[in-house]
């Protein structure tokens, strides 16, 4: 149990912190000390455009964290999240794995109908 509650906490841990340099990127790039990191993947005034560069829809939807730094720190916060709450939940890795999927299922079903709604005019 107290190694359950230690890898929970490490994944938090990393996931809060993946929040925490998205914002940092989003809001203040020039500031943070992720400026002098690659810019096409880092820099979100012009690393969002790279995933119009490749001819395959997945990397505007499932595989979109492989092309930006943002994306990509997106999907360690969500994962740490998911992969938490479902170790939390779970007693086995067979559950956990459900559990996991099955938040991951309602993540998309939820997140991209969402993002996605365009209201008639």
């Amino acid at each position: 149990m107290v190694f359950k509650i230690i890898v929970i906490s490490v994944l938090l841990a990393l996931g809060f912190i993946a929040k925490a340099l998205m914002d940092a990127i989003r809001t203040k790039f020039e500031q943070s000390w992720i400026r002098n990191w690659d810019p096409l993947f880092w820099d979100p005034k012009i690393s969002w455009m790279k995933k119009y560069e490749y001819k395959s829809k997945l990397f505007t939807g499932m595989l979109v964290f492989v092309t930006d730094g943002w994306h990509l720190l997106q999907f360690i916060f969500l994962n740490a999240l998911f992969i938490s709450l479902s170790l939390g939940i779970g007693r086995n890795w067979i559950e956990w794995a459900i559990i996991f999927i099955g938040i991951r299922i309602l993540y998309a079903i939820t997140f991209n109908p969402t993002y996605n709604f365009k209201p008639k005019k």
